[in-house]
Order: C-alpha cells, then structure tokens, then sequence
C-alpha cells in the first residue's frame, strides 16, 4: 500500500479498501453496503492531522451574482457578478440588455443602447418636440386627430409617440427613428389595399417572424433567406414512411415486414431499409415594393414537389389571418422596443413589462387606453 494512503474496513461487510487521508476524514459511507468505515489504528493520528488541515483551509469565497428582470417577458435570468456592465440577453426570450451591477430590471436593446433615465414634458402636442425629432418621427398627424378614432389609429399614434420618447431619452438613433416612423405609416396606411390571402404590407423578414413564431410557434418551422427573392419558411405538417431494397414477395418475410411497417420497428432483412419522409409546407414570401406576395406548395423532403394536402390547407388559411392581425402590432412594437423586437419576444411579451417600460418613456397616462393595450399585449 503506497505510505499517502490509509487502510479502512466497513462496519457492516467488512470490506477493506484504501483512501486518502482527506477523504477518510470527511467521514464517507461503504459505497456496497452504506455501513460507516473503520480507520485502521495506525492510520488514525494521520487521518484527524487531514481533517484539522481541511477544516483551517480558506475557503474560496461564493461568487456574487445578480438576477436581471428581463425588461419584455418579466422573466429573471441570473449572472455572475463580474459580468456586469457587459452584453446579456434574457434567457427565455433573447431580449437584449446591458447586465446591470445590482438585481433589478435593465433598459432594453443591449450594451450600447444608452438610455437617459430622466423625468420629462408628457408628448401630447409635436410642439414639445425638439426639431431634430420632429424630423424623424412623422407624428404630428396623428396627434392632430381627436380621441373619436379607431383602434389602429390609436395604436400608431402610441407607437410613434413612445418612438419619440425613446429618441429624446438618447435609446433610439436617428436612422431607427426614421425607418420606424416609415414602417408604422406604411403598414397602418397600405394594410387595406392588400388582399390577405397573397399579400401583406410586411416585408418578406417581418412576414416570416410572424409565420415562424406566431402561427408556427407550436410547431416545427425553420426560415431560409438564399433560396428566393424573399424569405422562404418551411413548416412541417406530417410524414410517412418510405421502404427501400430488395422487398420479399410474400409468405413470412413479408408478413414480418408489413407487421413491422406497421408497427414502427422497420424491418430486420440488412437489404432492406425504412425511413421517415417528413412533409412540408413551403410558404414563399416574395419581395414586393409594397410588401410581400405569398405563395404555398407541399414539399416533401425527398426535394419532391405534391399537391397541397387537407391539414396544409388549415396552415394556410391561419397564415394570412395571423399576417392581418398582427402586421400593425408588430411593427408598432418594434417603434416602441427598437431594432432587435422580433417574433421570438413578441410571443414572449409580458403586459406588466410593456406597461413598465412604456411609464419609463412617460407614457404612463396612454395606458389608459384599454383597447390599445390589448391590441399591443394580446
């Protein structure tokens, strides 16, 4: 036995076995019968000199850590301390932020937002804003309208409204400002012209956040920007089973092969081999100058192009009425967060955190609005 270990004996089996002095010392169990280990006499003095040895170590001190609230889902995800002042993001919903130094919750859109936390004049009239964002933000209209307006109308002006706010609070640029601006006049104004069923105002990428994350967003739905002028998005809807090689004619092979066919086992001949052919629909959002066009077809994934199937034709009756539904809403969002708001935090939005962050802007008084919020949260 080398001299750096000791002899132990198990109470119970009495099994013998050899260990560290240290980990003699922490007192371990039999790892056969669970009985407490009897040290060997001679072992004993070097065993209590290990354990007095264990016990007057310094022990490394527990890292701090810090618990951000994710500023769009209101969900906490925790980080090391050191990580302060660094790139996050929300764990569950990808939301960017600068991790803050203490628990709490930060300003959206990551490291180099900047956000300037300070009380100011409520926008009720463009007057208030300063010219630069008047520029920017086309929102004079829509304040110059009363309160006797519908719901959409009522959901730009909140949107664009909360757009200049972040922009006086230094959280939005001005090329953010003006395209954000641009995109809620666009799909607010155009939304009517476009029949739902082969077009929408949304472009090709806002069109396939929605397809992929909200229509989709129980399902199995990947997105590919190469293959077409737009985005294409694959949503999988069935499968079946295909079998290749040298099939047996009949009597007990073939028996044994149908049975496992239908079983779900496949078959046992090595000349024979089954697999899964999965289904897809493929909806084609082609690049429009006002939008998008939509297209559909059944691909399988054998590259093979069928007839759309019956449980395709419910995906594609749900695609143009999520696209209505959601176009102003998203894009609203998108004013309201910055850049980086997409499918994923849509689904994920919290309406405890939208009506936090919209009172940080200091539009606490527009979420009096019930109908709007609803609409935005919904």
């Amino acid at each position: 036995m080398p001299p750096s270990l000791v002899r132990v004996t198990c109470t119970g089996c009495k099994r013998e076995w050899t260990l560290t002095p240290e980990r003699a010392a922490s007192r371990p169990k039999c790892i056969y019968c669970g009985e407490a280990l009897a040290i060997a006499a001679n072992d004993v003095a070097r065993v209590a000199d290990a354990s007095q040895r264990t016990s007057a170590a310094p022990t490394s001190p527990r890292r701090a850590k810090v618990a951000a609230t994710c500023p769009v889902c209101s969900r906490r995800t925790v980080f090391d301390g050191e990580r302060a002042g660094t790139d996050g993001a929300c764990m569950y919903c990808g939301c960017p932020f600068a991790v803050p130094a203490a628990t709490g919750t930060p300003a959206p859109g990551g490291l180099g937002c900047e956000f300037v936390d300070s009380p100011t004049r409520a926008i009720r009239d463009a007057g208030v804003l300063p010219l630069e964002i008047r520029r920017l933000v086309d929102l004079e209209p829509l304040l110059a309208l009363g309160t006797n307006v519908g719901v959409p109308q009522r959901l730009a002006r909140l949107a664009l409204t909360a757009l200049a706010a972040r922009g006086m609070r230094r959280h939005a640029t001005e090329d953010e400002m003006r395209n954000a601006s641009q995109r809620v006049w666009h799909v607010g104004t155009t939304a009517s012209q476009h029949s739902p069923d082969r077009s929408s105002p949304l472009t090709p990428e806002e069109a396939a956040e929605i397809v992929s994350r909200v229509t989709a967003s129980g399902g199995d739905a990947t997105v590919n920007a190469r293959e077409i002028d737009g985005v294409l998005v694959r949503i999988s809807t069935g499968e079946h089973r295909e079998v290749t090689g040298d099939l047996p004619s009949g009597g007990a092979l073939g028996m044994e092969l149908l049975t496992g066919i239908a079983l779900g086992r496949g078959y046992s001949n090595a000349s024979v081999r089954e697999f899964v052919v999965r289904h897809y629909l493929r909806v084609a959002l082609h690049r429009q100058p006002n939008g998008c066009a939509l297209s559909y077809s059944n691909e399988h994934q054998t590259g093979e192009t069928h007839p759309i199937e019956p449980d395709q034709l419910d995906w594609m009756a749900r695609i143009p009425r999520d696209l209505q539904s959601t176009a102003l809403r998203y894009v609203s969002l998108r004013a309201i967060w910055g850049p980086w708001f997409r499918g994923t935090q849509l689904v994920a939005l919290s309406t405890t955190a939208l009506a936090e962050w919209l009172m940080r802007l200091g539009l606490g008084a527009e979420l009096q609005d019930d109908e709007v919020m609803r609409a935005l949260a919904r």
